[in-house]
């Protein structure tokens, strides 16, 4: 299990491998990446969850400590690709407020950066 990490116009882009993210899996791949991005200084930060059918309260913990620590950063948080579950999950845990949500990594990006 692991998170692919890279670099599309100045925002880093954090890809889980698993459809499920829960504590036990796929989740810990993506924290880890998420605190990497955090202790380097990133200001842009997207997490594509194109392919995640499923998330759990763990991982929700998860976006906000990211969303705290890239904050203090003077950065910003976007989660792009969401379906309409994982989508409802963000909405009901009021995540929506904190975190950009985008349709696609485009749209994402336009978000990080301000264009």
């Amino acid at each position: 299990m692991s998170a692919t990490v890279r670099v599309t116009r100045g925002v880093v882009v954090i890809t889980p491998d698993q459809k499920r993210l829960t504590a036990h899996r796929g989740m810990p791949a993506v924290r880890t990446r998420l605190e990497e991005a955090v202790a380097q200084g990133k200001k842009a930060v997207a997490v594509d969850f194109s392919d995640v059918e499923y998330v759990d309260s763990a991982m929700m913990g998860i976006l906000i400590d990211a969303f705290k620590g890239i904050h203090r950063n003077g950065g910003r948080l976007c989660v792009f690709g969401a379906c309409e579950a994982v989508h409802e999950v963000l909405k009901n845990t009021v995540l929506d407020d904190l975190i950009e949500i985008a349709s696609d990594e485009d749209a994402a990006i336009k978000a990080l950066k301000g264009k």
